[in-house]
């Protein structure tokens, strides 16, 4: 069994550090509570793998489910994770989403979960390994998403043992000129 290891990408969590802290400061804790299954159009800037900005359009996102998994999980698949994080309790984000703006992207917008002390937990990126996907997450397909065109994704989240998930977000991103704004699901 080939082995898999779980990462962040340094340049992404950077660039959603910063808009994580504009967010803070634009009042977030008074967003709307959406229930799964609601379409909500957002705000996207794909990230290049440089760290800079490429194309920006919207999305219509849709959280279709929280799943709470287990680390055997994450071993029988061939993902290995960080000694401090094993106490971690791994979550699977399904969602959907709609191109609905004018610009092609290559990437799809990834989520993250929130506990009830308002700690943010964001998705992770797994490099390496086998060509099977992780079967109980696999990652959105790869190749281009044109305007009007759909698909799914599925976001891996680890949340550290003892937390409660209080809710889904997204940090929607509507261009240079209006602040990012958090959109919130509920996780069931």
């Amino acid at each position: 069994m080939s082995r898999r290891v779980i990462l962040v990408l340094s340049g992404l969590a950077v660039l959603a550090a910063v808009m994580v802290g504009i967010a803070q400061l634009t009042g977030g804790e008074d967003a709307t509570l959406h229930p799964l299954g609601t379409e909500v159009v957002v705000g996207y800037q794909e990230p290049k793998d440089d760290g800079s900005s490429g194309e920006r359009t919207q999305f219509g996102l849709t959280i279709v489910a929280v799943r709470r998994g287990t680390q055997e999980e994450l071993e029988a698949n061939g993902i290995e994770v960080e000694p401090e994080d094993r106490t971690a309790t791994p979550y699977y984000v399904d969602a959907r989403f709609t191109n609905r703006g004018p610009s092609a992207v290559e990437r799809a917008p990834s989520v993250g979960l929130e506990d009830s002390d308002g700690n943010t937990f964001r998705s992770l990126i797994v490099f390496g390994g086998g060509v099977e996907p992780f079967e109980p997450c696999p990652e959105a397909s790869g190749g281009g998403l044109e305007p009007g065109g759909s698909g799914e994704s599925c976001s891996l989240i680890l949340v550290p043992d003892g937390l409660d998930v209080a809710k889904v977000y997204y940090l929607s991103d509507h261009g240079p000129d209006k602040e990012p704004e958090w959109v919130y699901w509920a996780p069931e």
